[in-house]
Formats: C-alpha cells, structure tokens, sequence
C-alpha cells in the first residue's frame, strides 16, 4: 500500500502537469489570437503599428525646419531675454509697464538674427528633429526647453512690433510661432504633442490681444497696416482642424507604437508568462486607440463618454479642446476686425460675419449638442465693449463679464470671455508704445 502512494501522486501530478500545459497552451492561443487580431484591425485600417513602420529617412539641413529652429534657438542671445521669458510680472494685455518695454527694446534687437533663420523654417513643410526609430521608444526631449525659449521671443516680438504700428510685421511672427508649433508636433510622442499645444496657446494668445485695435489696409492709414489676404490667411490657418486631427492621429499612432515597441521587446524574452505580456499588448493597443477616437471626438462631452473607462488621459484630450476653443475665438476675433475695418462698426450677430468672412461660425466645443460660438455685441451703454464667449461647463452662464480686459484661458471652469475692442482705453491710456520707446 505504501509502495503505491508515491505512484499515485506522481501519476496525480503528471495529470496536473498535462493539463496546466494544456491550459497555458490553450491561453497562449487565446491571447495570441486576440493580439493578432488587434494588429490586423489596425492594418486594416491603414494605421502603423511596428516602429520600422515610421521608419522615415533624414531630412537634409537646407530642407529640414527643425535645423533653422535649432539654429534660431543657439542664435538667440543668451542674456538678454523677452518679458515672456523673464520673471516680470504684468497684466496680459496693453498697456505694459515701462518695465515690459525696456526688456524688449533691447531682445528685439539682440535677436534679430534668430527671428530670421526662424523665418526661413516657414517654408519648409518637414521638421526632422534626430528621432531615429531604433531608439523611437526614448525619444530624445532635450530641444523642448529651446522651442519654449524661441516661441517665447517670437510672441514678444510680434506684440512689439505691434505696439511700433508695425501689424504687418507683428502678423508674420505669429506665422513664424505657428509654423513653429507645427514643426515641433511632427516626428514626436505625446510630450512633443503638449509642448505645440502650447506654442499654439502662445501664438493665440497673441493674436486675441494685437486683434482688438489691428490696423487693416484699406481702412487704415498706417503704411504698415497688415494686408487684408494675410488676415483671411491667419483666419483659415487657425480654423484648417482637419490637419491638425491628423497630426493628433499620428501622435496617438506614434504613442502607441512606443509602448508596443518595449512590450514586443518584453514578449519576445518571456516564456511562460508570454500570454501575460501579449494581454498587456492587446491592452496598450486598446488604450491608446481610446485615447486617439476621444481626440477626435467634435466636442468635449462626446470625448469624456469615450474615455469613461479611461479617466487618467482625459487631461491630455481636454488641453487639445481647450487649444480648439481658443483658436476658433481667436478666428472670430480677426473675422470681427475684418468686419469693423469695412462697415466702421460691429455687428449685431455672428451670422451677419458667415458668408465674406467665415465659412460659418465654429461651434463651441464643451456643448454636446451643436452651439455656436457666443456673442455679445456692443451696448448702448457709451463703452464699446463686445465680447466672444465659450462655456467649459457645457451649459449657459448668467455670469457677467470681468470688469478687466480678458484674453486667453484663465484656467477657471466657468464662461470664458474674450474682448475683442480695446474698450478699456476709451479713459485715454496708450495702448501703444509709450513715445519714449517709439
């Protein structure tokens, strides 16, 4: 009897053996297949999924944005910096204290050199910033900082020029800070993605603030008054979404491939814990295709509902709407400086700009169902203040405007408003350069 207890259990565990095998088999199969299926899913689709699928020859110098950028960023100097890029504090919208100019009477001048090589990169569409693919996984980050600098001198020079009644001037370096945003976005991951974002943020902001009092040609004497045709340009750059959906498809796309591209080097040293890893695989996949349909979602509350079960990215996709939103009001802004260049005057709707101004008028995107824009049109009042509005809520306010000039995102999570007339000058301050600094 006792001879036949050890044969027993080495019969019970030989059978246990067996069909753990069988069932890591069988679960290796599964997860395989599962996997695979994903892979083809985005095959289909036309998606890249392995890192040699981005695979992208070197861009050579003389055509290659990201060069002139980097050598914009060496050229500029290094000591004597722009208010944006000091620890000056000032109020976001003219007139800026004395202090304010004397910093950038002086970068204006020392980086003259770095505002054209900057100005060379605008007309180069590709931007090769040295992320080979074998090393896609840790992409080099270290121009970050240099972009943030150079967008950040281009901002002040363009409120500059500005305040010198040079808005034809100051309409090309919110080109320049544009196209700069767009460089940075190409060939990156998600980090690449939110640092344009916010060069895109700064060139807006700009563009709220110079809009309010831009001179136009035709209506302005100024010799130079920016060009109408530069304008409708600026206002269909920041309108064209359709391309920058693409690029935020890419960057998911890019993102995704990353992190598939460390767990493919994982699986293919793992063994029995092989499903395990292919399962994590079909998860990162699943997550960042989530992460890509939200961003793509025409508004804010379509986005939160796809990413229900994905709340960690919901900050990253709310940044891409917030960026939206300004855009399309900082569009509307110039559409309205159009307008009151031809008629002398504001209009008393959005509709009366639909038409010679704007192909129709953008959709605030935090509603869920489809709400313009808002408006607010000048009262009879003796102050000359309308104001454009979006609502990050989602629903309406009855919220009164600030008693200040507001431009840009406050970061607050009621009615956002957007002069668009500089009302707040109408006591006689100078919302130009003091004559001293002329």
């Amino acid at each position: 009897m006792a001879s036949t207890l050890p044969k027993k259990r080495l019969a019970v565990g030989a059978i246990a053996l067996f069909l753990l095998i069988i069932s890591w088999l069988w679960w290796s199969h599964i997860m395989k297949m599962r996997l695979q299926a994903k892979i083809d899913e985005l095959e289909s689709r036309h998606e890249p999924v392995y890192v040699t699928d981005l695979d992208f020859p070197p861009v050579p110098d003389g055509q290659n944005a990201a060069f002139y950028y980097l050598s914009a960023a060496v050229a500029k100097s290094a000591t004597i910096i722009s208010p944006a890029e000091s620890n000056l504090s000032y109020p976001g919208y003219p007139p800026y204290p004395p202090a304010w100019y004397q910093l950038e009477d002086q970068a204006y001048v020392a980086n003259q050199k770095a505002f054209s090589i900057a100005r060379q990169a605008r007309n180069l569409d590709r931007a090769d910033w040295g992320v080979q693919s074998i090393h896609f996984a840790s992409a080099n980050t270290t121009n970050l900082n240099a972009m943030r600098s150079l967008a950040n001198e281009l901002g002040d020079a363009a409120l500059y020029a500005h305040m010198h009644h040079n808005d034809e001037q100051a309409i090309q370096y919110l080109f320049d800070v544009l196209h700069q945003a767009d460089s940075v976005d190409q060939h990156g991951l998600l980090i690449d993605r939110l640092v344009a974002a916010g060069i895109q943020a700064l060139a807006v902001d700009r563009i709220e603030t110079i809009a309010v009092d831009l001179q136009i040609r035709g209506h302005s004497n100024s010799p130079d008054a920016v060009d109408r045709a530069d304008v409708f340009q600026l206002i269909q750059q920041l309108l064209d979404e359709p391309i920058q959906s693409k690029k935020r498809s890419w960057t998911m796309a890019r993102e995704r491939i990353a992190a598939f591209s460390q767990l493919f080097y994982i699986r293919d040293r793992a063994t029995v814990l092989r499903p395990l890893v292919n399962l994590w695989e079909i998860h990162t996949l699943d997550e960042w295709t989530l992460l890509s349909k939200a961003m793509d979602a025409p508004n804010w509350p379509m986005a939160q509902a796809i990413l229900s079960g994905a709340q960690p990215y919901s900050r990253y996709v709310e940044i891409e709407f917030r960026v939206t939103s300004q855009r399309r009001l900082a569009a509307v802004s110039l559409a309205l400086q159009l307008y009151r260049s031809d008629h002398g005057n504001y209009p008393s709707d959005l509709k009366s700009l639909v038409g010679e101004y704007l192909a129709a008028v953008p959709l605030d995107p935090f509603y869920a169902m489809p709400q313009p824009i808002g408006y607010l049109p000048p009262q009879n009042s003796g102050v000359i203040r309308p104001l454009l509005f979006i609502d990050p809520p989602g629903f309406p306010s009855t919220a009164p405007p600030p008693g200040t000039p507001t431009f840009a995102w406050n970061n607050a999570t009621a009615r956002q408003w957007l002069d668009v007339a500089p009302w707040w000058m109408a006591a006689g301050a100078p919302a130009t350069a003091p004559a001293s600094h002329q």
